[in-house]
């Protein structure tokens, strides 16, 4: 997709939901430019496991559209280049704590008067206001004030990074600058990781607040869970309708389990009990061989492994012909091609001739 390939971004966030952002808008075709403060740089990239280039997997994965300039960001000279890029740039993403954009000499208020129509991306943990803005945190504690934590482990996923940070940040500067092509102004977001995560909360609070709350999702259900093969493989079932169910039923000879309608016998113990003993009755290939041209939503659970390579994945889905089975770019491992016309879009947005030349000169892709 290259929907936004006239736009240009200026990146100045580390770590995840910052760079996530800008990684999904450069998806779409954004051209981004990432200044790593050279005397504070991304420390993402030093986070294992490292590729051959020596940077992070994560870093390189969430960077590797970008051009990544390094800059002292208290060096005058810097600067001053630097504010000429965000005079020509449609969008700043920053990460800092609440004010420290500021101290940077990067007043929002200024640079929104010097550029228009600049759309100011600021996310960080808390927001801009509020008792918790200048607090500290991690993904954990976001998700903890969120309402979205039910475990006593730390889950593996950064839930507030990647949903309440850089995927609705980057949906709020897409609103952000569809309201620009109306007014021709930009504007200042204001974007807390907890907020964003919290939408993820509001059917089930608003479900809590109206006295019920929907207990077909939570695994009480037999048709509707994970559960685990005799090699230790996993099969998601969620025949949760009861056709579906029912369809099942029949299938595999348990004619005593059909829902006669919105009834749900199997929120039984034993039903689930003997569930969990008929698919550790069979290894995952088995399953999935049995399973590939039934259509009641019953799926294999997928490795890292079968994600990155289209022919393992085939094999576990009822598709008739490989070249009809596409696995999403992002899996795929291909040798990323950086953007050839990026300096074409610096042209087009007049940058500077000192800056120019700094960008052609030092500015380099994490891809290659």
């Amino acid at each position: 997709m290259n929907s936004l390939s006239n736009l240009l971004i200026v990146d100045l966030s580390r770590l995840v939901p910052g760079p996530l952002c800008s990684h999904v808008l450069s998806e779409m075709g954004a051209h981004v430019i990432k200044i790593e403060d050279e005397a504070n740089a991304d420390y993402l990239q030093y986070i294992p496991p490292l590729l051959k280039n020596k940077k992070g997997a994560m870093y390189t994965y969430l960077n590797r559209y970008k051009r990544i300039q390094k800059m002292c960001l208290k060096d005058s000279s810097d600067h001053k280049l630097l504010v000429s890029l965000i005079q020509k740039a449609d969008v700043l993403i920053e990460t800092f704590r609440p004010g420290v954009l500021k101290k940077l000499g990067l007043n929002p208020k200024s640079l929104l008067k010097m550029n228009k129509q600049l759309i100011i991306a600021s996310i960080s943990g808390y927001g801009a206001e509020g008792i918790l803005s200048q607090k500290a945190g991690h993904d954990l504690n976001y998700q903890g004030l969120s309402g979205l934590l039910k475990t006593h482990k730390a889950p593996k996923t950064l839930w507030a990074d990647l949903v309440g940070g850089g995927y609705y940040a980057a949906m709020s500067i897409l609103a952000a600058l569809y309201e620009r092509t109306l007014t021709k102004k930009g504007r200042h977001l204001d974007i807390s990781l907890t907020q964003g995560l919290g939408y993820l909360k509001g059917l089930s609070l608003f479900e809590f607040q109206a006295g019920e709350v929907n207990q077909m999702l939570d695994g009480s259900l037999a048709r509707y869970r994970v559960y685990t093969c005799r090699d230790g493989r996993q099969i998601a079932f969620a025949a949760l309708e009861d056709k579906f169910w029912n369809a099942w039923c029949q299938l595999f000879n348990y004619p005593e389990w059909i829902d006669q309608g919105g009834q749900y016998p199997d929120r039984d113990p034993l039903i689930h009990e003997k569930m969990e003993s008929v698919f550790l009755g069979r290894s995952y290939n088995e399953w999935v061989k049995l399973l590939k041209n039934t259509d009641f939503c019953v799926t294999p659970v997928l490795s890292e492994d079968e994600l990155l390579d289209p022919k393992q994945a085939f094999k576990a889905v009822s598709t008739e012909n490989l070249a009809d089975f596409k696995v999403p770019s992002l899996f795929l491992g291909k040798k990323v091609k950086v953007r050839a016309n990026w300096q074409n879009v610096l042209k087009k947005k007049k940058i500077p001739p000192l800056l120019m030349k700094k960008l052609l000169k030092e500015s380099k892709s994490v891809a290659k």
